[in-house]
């Protein structure tokens, strides 16, 4: 009776865990990203695409995009120091170019020209070594604004047909950045392309695009900006914003575009009434990530576009213990008016940040912790990491119900020793009663 009783509970448990592991399918792509990301430290482009949001580059932005084609954008590339160019070389040559595969950027999108943006691109001061030294770009998409130097010789009108005075911005970096893309050439001395954002541009890779809604041309100048805005605020406000678009799922990128330039973009309606979006002024235009502006600043992401494009994550680029309070709580309070405060991101808290969209639509986002594994699990999340090798929900639960089986095997084998043991203890400890010894 007991055996039977025995034989029942372990069939049980093992229905039980192979069912949690049925069920576990549903969330396979979820956990499959959970193991690699947190607990291997892999990156890789699973197909479809991808989108990578750097931690390493601190108080900056740095974020790389892998189409289905192969074909890879970098938006932003860090700020000018060694610490954020190691990270963002690192992050390239480790887990977008692995194997030593041909070392080609697509296109790289500086969204303006402040140098926590494209302080990583080209050398400033004593770097040694930036992405254009590395990697050869095919296509750049340059600021809007332009050194004093472009400006008195007429560049912004002859080459990119801005009649308009243009924001000036004249810092080393920024001229140091321009003097590399006007020569034209990057690794191995090829030629790229530098074009500038225009409102309604779509460039395709594949299946996939990208589109632009701001800065709006024809106003590339101060008329881009808050009246009376200049500095800091007037290169802010020139910011790049463009939309990445894959099987039905939409990322915003918004560089640090104030809520003056979201509002422009909601309110300035075409010649049949819709918004520079595409959409009616009161139609919903569904984001599914929003790379949330200039750092979590309250400058950025007001309530009217959060009401309009209704994020279901945020992404917030972000160094810790910045000395500028990013992100700041009246932003918080804002995005979690409309997006669950579980799918509020920052590269602050939750590391590397990893976006993948099947072909199906299929979306997962999660954070990359680079965690300190001891000894030789050290060694095999490295290997992981550096092959690119992506362990899939079969491969965990596979073992699982193997090794569940054998245990279950095992206790069966050692209960059938242990009940014949306790039997043959039972018999001797029965003859060993005087009267129960056989005669």
């Amino acid at each position: 009776m007991k055996r039977k009783r025995f034989f029942w509970t372990r069939l049980i448990a093992f229905s039980i865990i192979t069912a949690v592991i049925a069920v576990g399918f549903v969330w396979a792509d979820n956990i499959e990203t959970f193991v690699n990301a947190n607990i291997l430290g892999n990156h890789p482009h699973e197909g479809g695409l991808a989108v990578h949001f750097i931690s390493g580059v601190g108080q900056a932005d740095a974020a790389v995009v892998q189409f289905p084609n192969g074909q890879v954008m970098v938006v932003d590339a860090g700020a000018p120091n060694d610490n954020s160019r190691n990270a963002l070389l690192h992050y390239m040559t480790n887990y977008i170019f692995p194997h030593n595969t041909p070392r080609s950027i697509d296109l790289f999108v500086a969204t303006h020209s402040h140098a926590d943006h494209i302080g990583g691109a080209a050398n400033s001061f004593n770097m040694t070594s930036a992405l254009f030294d590395n990697f050869y770009v095919s296509h750049i998409i340059r600021p809007i604004s332009f050194t004093m130097a472009e400006i008195e010789a007429d560049i912004h009108r002859d080459q990119f047909g801005i009649e308009t005075r243009p924001t000036m911005h004249d810092t080393a970096i920024f001229r140091n950045f321009v003097t590399r893309i006007n020569s034209h050439t990057c690794i191995n001395g090829q030629a790229s392309i530098v074009t500038i954002p225009y409102v309604g541009k779509q460039m395709h890779f594949g299946d996939a695009y990208i589109k632009f809604y701001s800065p709006t041309r024809p106003f590339y100048g101060n008329l881009n900006s808050t009246p009376g805005a200049s500095g800091d605020n007037a290169i802010n406000q020139t910011s790049t914003v463009f939309s990445l678009n894959y099987a039905g799922r939409r990322v915003l990128f918004t560089g640090d575009a104030y809520i003056y330039n979201e509002d422009n973009i909601i309110n300035t309606l075409d010649a049949n009434g819709r918004t520079i979006f595409g959409t009616l002024p009161g139609e919903i235009y569904k984001v599914d990530v929003l790379d949330v502006g200039h750092h979590g600043s309250n400058t950025s992401t007001g309530l009217n576009l959060l009401r309009k494009i209704q994020p279901t994550y945020a992404v917030i680029q972000v160094g810790a213990a910045n000395s500028y309070g990013h992100p700041h709580t009246a932003l918080i309070n804002r995005l979690v008016q409309y997006v669950n405060p579980y799918n509020i991101l920052t590269t602050m808290d939750d590391g590397d940040i990893l976006i993948q969209i099947r072909a199906d639509g299929q979306l997962t986002v999660a954070g990359v912790i680079q965690s300190d594994l001891p000894g030789i699990l050290s060694g095999l999340s490295n290997w992981f990491a550096t092959n690119g090798f992506w362990v899939e929900y079969w491969m965990i639960a596979i073992p699982i119900i193997i090794l569940s089986f054998l245990l279950l095997l095992a206790m069966d084998f050692f209960g059938k020793n242990n009940a014949s043991n306790t039997r043959k203890n039972t018999n001797r400890r029965n003859q060993a009663i005087p009267g129960n010894r056989r005669r």
